[in-house]
């Protein structure tokens, strides 16, 4: 007996794609129709192709046309196919309110002209038709099943309609093996780059890689039945085995918003959508679906089927898929991007474990979304909750559960002049005790690599501008911030220590003061930026006649904006090796006098601003010789301080209320 023949229409599409590749493991002969074009669109089955010369090829296309009858009726008389499956279609919700002739013509005509054709050749194939849960529209019924009554509520979901009743009529009326599966929202990685899931993910890659900014979608609320294509797919197939053909629904039970998608997507690579998502009401439809919900307890009594991939193991396999395809654009596109993102290392994060303390805070989560970008897959982020990194059993006990390959040690009890003024003890002994057994248990785990995150408060009070990394030992820093710094700076030493006796490789980068989105607005504990930032901000809106701020504003700081930052640690896990600690920074420093003004302009306070000199100024001069890190690292800042300043005072804005919370 020779293979079963299947016939496919849409197989270029996402679901066509599993589809075949399904069919094909299981010893089909797949036939697919695609359109004639001047281009080629065969991308998610190109894996699956084979010289149609070979007589052992698996897979054929043939061209055709749901809208042309006549070539439907050649390719089934001369396939002459076991099984059809109907997956061709203007599949697209908000298109088809665009162009909702179109779309009756493909989606519901076609189906029809498949039946017919069908019935006049004479043979009989068993067929499959791909429904929508967008039939069910509004209805009041929650969970949607079988039964439940169709409301379509756009020009595509009534296509489907007809198309629904067509495959009924020609089986009750002519006795066809036909079947309706009615398919809930199912995803991929495959799934097209306009729909709304592929939407989110594709930008979220595209975000963590620095080239987009912002992503306008429509209705938010909207709550929908996601479930994996790849999973589905067998459920279509399943239908034509049965014994008498009926109508499926497909579905996994569960509902979520659009907005737990976005929250799932961007919080797997430590980004909160709000800073990035906007409304734009082109994408609203004009009478919208808000909740659709399957009940598939039919098909999993009957069929035995039932879903695999759960909701947040879809999106983060999509988001993953994503950053994979997307990094290698760039990576084609501009070759000195692809050297800065870690392209002449390719390769370096595969299959390393990676244990970034602090992952979950200010600059750790800028780091590990950048890790995921890089393709590193096994990233654990431990939480103080559950790891005491100051208690010795703690930090043990996180090894055992991490394993690590590397480290990034990045964990720091962190503040601005007052808090290190307030609480000197426990600066310097939390940051201490973390940073020595942080590394300690690294060299008894066998680790690969540490690096260990320091801090410009190393350096002596009176050093020479720009601060030149061979200087940080020349004396001793600056009082207010001096027990952070000595914890910092004997890190430093346990890793050239530990480097000398033992050859473990210990590598220690020293960043300007980090700005940017995330950081903490705490008046009492922040840093520089995030405390100016909130005074203008408030000032701004109560119309206040002045502010106050510390300090006579004479002392000059360097800023580096916090992804940049992020940047030049992974640069350095990946292509510094040295003993000696390296500068990550701008180069250039500002005056604190010029950039509390700056961030006036930006914020619109307009009013005066005072200085109260009673309060420390800190180090009269910072600003980093960064010439190391260009010559080692390749490492070069890409955000300007007056753009990073719009980003804060932008992030600030749209999260005060939460922080306020």
């Amino acid at each position: 007996m020779g293979h079963k023949r299947a016939l496919i229409t849409g197989i270029t599409g996402q679901d066509g794609s599993y589809l075949a590749d399904l069919l094909i493991d299981k010893g089909y002969e797949v036939f697919g129709i695609i359109r004639r074009a001047s281009t080629f669109n065969t991308h998610r089955i190109d894996h699956l192709y084979e010289d149609p010369h070979e007589a052992t090829a698996h897979l054929r296309l043939l061209y055709g046309d749901l809208t042309d009858a006549s070539s439907l009726n050649k390719i089934i008389r001369m396939v002459q196919p076991d099984e059809i499956y109907n997956l061709g279609a203007q599949s697209h919700v908000r298109v088809s309110f665009d162009i909702p002739e179109y779309t009756g013509e493909v989606t519901a005509l076609g189906t029809t002209r498949l039946l017919e054709a069908i019935r006049e050749i004479g043979i009989a194939p068993r067929f499959y038709q791909a429904s929508s849960s967008e039939l069910y529209g509004n209805t009041a019924e929650v969970p949607q099943n079988e039964n439940t009554t169709f409301n379509p509520r756009s020009p595509y979901a009534a296509a489907k309609a007809y198309a629904y009743y067509m495959t009924v009529n020609y089986r009750e009326a002519y006795g066809l093996f036909a079947c309706n599966g009615i398919l809930f929202n199912h995803e991929s990685p495959r799934r097209g780059e306009t729909f709304v899931t592929r939407k989110i993910t594709r930008a979220v890659a595209n975000i963590v890689l620095g080239r987009q900014r912002e992503l306008f979608l429509g209705h938010l609320d909207s709550r929908r039945d996601w479930g994996f294509a790849g999973d589905y797919v067998e459920a279509m197939w399943l239908m034509l085995q049965q014994d008498k053909p009926d109508d499926f629904v497909i579905a996994t039970g569960e509902t979520h918003s659009v907005r737990e998608f976005l929250d799932e997507a961007f919080g797997y690579v430590n980004l909160d959508w709000h800073d990035y998502v906007r409304l734009d009401t082109r994408y609203l439809r004009p009478t919208e679906v808000d909740l659709l919900c399957g009940d598939a307890s039919k098909a999993q009594a009957q069929l035995g089927w039932r879903p695999r991939v759960g909701f947040r193991e879809l999106v983060r396999m999509m988001v993953d898929a994503d950053l994979d395809r997307e990094k290698d654009v760039v990576e084609r596109r501009d070759p000195i991007v692809a050297w800065r993102r870690g392209a002449v290392t390719m390769g370096f994060w595969d299959n390393k474990r990676v244990l970034v303390t602090g992952g979950a805070g200010f600059l750790g989560s800028s780091v590990v979304a950048k890790l995921r970008a890089r393709g590193c897959r096994d990233i654990f982020v431990p939480r103080s909750r559950d790891y005491d990194l100051v208690d010795g059993a703690a930090v043990r006990r996180l090894y055992r559960d991490a394993q690590p390959d590397l480290v990034l040690h990045l964990a720091a009890r962190v503040g601005g002049i007052g808090a290190n003024r307030d609480h000197p003890a426990r600066f310097l002994y939390d940051n201490l005790m973390m940073g020595v057994q942080v590394i300690e248990e690294a060299y008894r785990s066998n680790v690969e690599k540490v690096l260990v995150v320091g801090t410009v408060c190393a350096y002596p009070k009176f050093t020479p501008a720009p601060f030149r990394e061979t200087s940080l030992w020349d004396g001793y820093p600056e009082e207010t911030n001096a027990p952070y710094g000595l914890a910092k700076k004997l890190l430093l030493a346990q890793g050239q220590a530990y480097r000398q006796e033992y050859g473990f490789n210990v590598v220690h980068v020293l960043p300007a003061n980090l700005y940017g989105p995330g950081d903490h607005f705490d008046l009492q504990a922040s840093h520089v930026i995030p405390a100016v930032v909130r005074k203008c901000v408030e000032a701004a809106e109560t119309g206040a006649s002045s502010v106050t701020m510390w300090g006579t504003g004479a002392a000059t700081r360097e800023f580096l904006y916090v992804e940049d930052g992020a940047e030049g640690i992974l640069s350095a896990a990946e292509r510094y090796d040295g003993r000696e600690p390296v500068n990550l920074g701008t180069g250039v420093e500002i005056s604190i006098r010029r950039l509390v003004r700056n961030i006036a302009a930006i914020t619109g306070f307009e009013g005066k601003i005072l200085w109260d000199s009673s309060k420390p100024d800190g180090q009269p001069r910072r600003c980093l010789d960064v010439s190391t890190a260009e010559k080692e690292l390749g490492f070069r800042p890409q955000v300007s301080l007056d753009e990073g300043l719009v980003r804060t005072v932008e992030w600030y804005r749209c999260h005060r209320e939460v922080l306020a919370a």
